[in-house]
């Protein structure tokens, strides 16, 4: 979780820019374990902005910005499904360099 000051706007409306955090970890993550959580949230999204184009009145003007919005997730989805498939595909390194 990102500290409560990153991304927030200040008062005089400048958004902050991301302060310089140290690693997490000192060793290397994968990209299939953190793909794998972000395709799986851009499911629900994707479902959910599916369902308001599906369901819900709206004026044209707000249905062409839900209907941008869902293509943009949808491309998005897509994007991070492939390249999870690509990394899956990769063998694992037992974390010396070796495979």
């Amino acid at each position: 979780m990102l500290p409560p000051d990153v991304g927030q706007q200040r008062k005089d409306g400048v958004e902050e820019s991301m302060p310089q955090l140290t690693k997490y970890h000192l060793s290397e993550h994968r990209a299939d374990a953190l793909l794998q959580p972000l395709d799986l949230q851009l499911a629900v999204l994707e479902a959910r902005t599916k369902h308001y184009l599906d369901r819900l009145h709206m004026t044209d003007e707000d249905r062409a910005a839900v209907e941008a919005a869902y293509n943009a997730v949808q491309a998005a989805h897509a994007e991070v499904t492939r390249q999870l498939a690509a990394r899956a595909a990769v063998p694992q390194s037992n974390g010396k360099g070796e495979k």
